[in-house]
Order: structure tokens, then sequence, then C-alpha cells
């Protein structure tokens, strides 16, 4: 399996989110991403699309998540995502 680069355009807001993890965790921009798209994608794409029923229990808990970062609640994104895995059944 090789790599491949790809390029893609992102809102001031989104990219300030990456900065701001990459800073936290002393890793690059290009780790932050590659590392949130391997936690957020299924290894096989056909069980995203048959998955129907788990997508308003998934897109509340996004919408959580976001409200949380904007009340700047004291959690790390660590903590909140293995909050959000163990709501999932990811354990």
């Amino acid at each position: 399996m090789g790599k491949h680069r790809l390029e893609i355009e992102l809102t001031d807001d989104l990219l300030s989110r990456i900065d701001s993890v990459s800073a936290r965790t002393n890793h690059s921009r290009m780790d932050v991403v590659v590392e949130t798209l391997r936690e957020h994608l299924p290894e096989d794409p056909g069980v995203a699309r048959g998955d129907t029923e788990a997508l308003p229990a998934m897109r509340a808990l996004d919408d959580a998540y976001e409200q949380g970062l904007r009340l700047k609640i004291n959690r790390s994104d660590r903590d909140i995502l293995e909050s959000i895995r163990t709501f999932r059944g990811e354990d």
C-alpha cells in the first residue's frame, strides 16, 4: 500500500483547531489530520453506508462535542474522544 498526497482546502476555524491539537500534542498538522481520519473512517466503506440507524446518534454526539468545544469545558480532546468511543461501544 503506497502513500499519496492529498491537497484540501480548510476553513480558518478548522485549521485553527488542527493547529491547536498539533501544538498540545506536539505532532505535525499532517499527523493530526491522518490520525483523525483513521479514528473516524470505517475500514470497510460499506459499513458506513449500511448503518443508517447510527447516523442520528453519531450526529448528536458530534454536535455535543462541538458544543463542548465552544463552551471551553475543561477536558482534553483525548478525554472527550475517549468518552465518544465509550459511548459508541468502541472500547
